[in-house]
């Protein structure tokens, strides 16, 4: 049986209501959001090593096939279901529930399969929150991928974890090992007197002046789009990349569990509860970032035309299946309006307001679009985020080429005269 039939749009589709979708402003939305996760899920299962799913209960045997697929669509609702409902929930601790509901075998503490079985569940949690890529596993480690080229910025600061010492920690606590995949608000982790100042200075931004076709041709910023949020906007100075979230449709197809006390997402989960881990984001900051993240694509590309043109202009979905390339983010970022999608964007934001937990991200973005200098004529003829300074020096440009064009004119009259003078004199 295909592993494509593994996660259908339907199947999400039933699970509406307790797995529901975060944000659904608009049915058509919702509807490509589900499909699009689906066949998102389904390619990255073709990915995975057929033995992937040998750590299953498939014991049961229906026309000649084991179930595979049946049995790895019940893990997933299921892990979604223990995650967003039981605190502090540890991977050993998922394990144990499978079994007894049983979707996985038992298995026997530090043998390979109980390794293979706590991979299969990172795997699945990283399907389900977007803030990593799961690589694979040599039965000591769990490690994840690197999206960043080798920079090592605050999301990312280490892609292995001893699996020994991390399957009895609480979720929040195991993803830390990673790095800081979940920020919280007003948050600053730079160390650097420059960057500490730039996050305290510039808490305003106009869209006009920042955006994405000034960075990229003023500052000369190169665009990576990637395919976790937790590095969504983080900035590697030594190669001018900037790091970007390519799958936004993930934000209304995210797994959720509904009670009486509200929708609760897989992602939320991953919160933390502990007053004392002051760097990691609570429930309430992560459905702040969900937004936030949203709202960036709008101040980077939306809002401005020629932005937008640049986003048409790039080629983002080339190396995945077309069924898998994202339908939110064209709208997000090549419309000139996408009212119901996002919360309400204006011409000016106020940082600590508008983007308290991406501010540190902006500030540093901002201070390096500042300190940008043009240095060629088309760098100098784009860089219009001041529009008074860059009218003055334009006229000043003219009517200078004018001057020196008149004076040259009048140089060429005189030397004309002088030459006419010159030849009448001599007849």
């Amino acid at each position: 049986m295909s592993l494509n039939r593994t996660v259908t749009a339907g199947q999400l589709a039933s699970h509406h209501g307790k797995y529901g979708l975060l944000s659904a402003q608009q049915a058509s939305h919702q509807s490509k959001c589900q499909s699009w996760y689906s066949s998102w899920l389904a390619w990255q299962l073709q990915q995975m090593p057929p033995d992937f799913f040998d750590v299953l209960d498939c014991q049961e045997v229906k026309h000649g096939h084991t179930q595979r697929p049946e049995q790895f669509e019940g893990a997933f609702f299921k892990i979604a279901d223990y995650l967003v409902t039981r605190e502090s929930i540890t991977f050993d601790e998922v394990m144990t529930l499978l079994c007894e509901d049983g979707i996985m075998r038992e298995l026997s503490h530090g043998n390979n399969d109980h390794i293979s079985a706590l991979y299969l569940i990172l795997c699945i949690v990283g399907w389900q929150t977007m803030l990593f890529k799961p690589r694979c596993i040599d039965h000591m480690h769990f490690e994840i991928h690197d999206e960043q080229g080798g920079y090592r910025g605050d999301a990312y600061m280490c892609l292995k974890l001893e699996v020994a010492s991390c399957t009895r920690m609480p979720l929040s606590e195991l993803l830390m090992g990673f790095g800081v995949l979940l920020p919280s608000k007003n948050l600053c982790l730079s160390d650097d007197e420059a960057s500490r100042e730039a996050f305290q200075r510039r808490v305003e931004v106009n869209a006009k002046r920042f955006n994405a076709h000034f960075l990229t041709s003023i500052a000369g910023v190169r665009l990576k789009w990637v395919n976790t949020l937790a590095c969504h906007l983080e900035y590697n100075p030594a190669t001018k990349e900037l790091f970007l979230f390519r799958f936004p449709s993930f934000f209304l197809s995210c797994p959720s569990h509904s009670s009486g006390a509200g929708k609760r997402t897989v992602l939320q989960s991953c919160a933390t509860t502990n007053r004392f881990h002051c760097q990691w984001a609570t429930e309430s900051e992560v459905g702040c970032l969900l937004n936030e993240i949203l709202l960036s694509y709008r101040l980077l590309f939306g809002q401005t035309k020629k932005s937008r043109a640049l986003f048409r202009s790039l080629d983002l979905f080339r190396d995945v299946p077309r069924a898998v390339a994202d339908p939110l983010l064209p709208i997000l970022c090549g419309k000139q309006s996408c009212q119901g999608l996002i919360p309400l964007e204006t011409a000016e934001y106020y940082l600590p307001r508008d983007f308290p937990v991406l501010r540190y991200r902006l500030s540093v973005l901002q201070d390096h679009l500042a300190r940008a200098t043009p240095r060629k004529w088309v760098q100098l003829w784009r860089d219009n985020r001041d529009s008074a300074h860059w009218l003055t020096f334009w006229a000043v440009i003219v009517f200078g080429a004018l001057g020196t064009l008149l004076a040259l004119l009048q140089v060429i009259c005189r030397l004309f005269r002088l030459l006419f003078v010159d030849e009448m004199t001599s007849f």
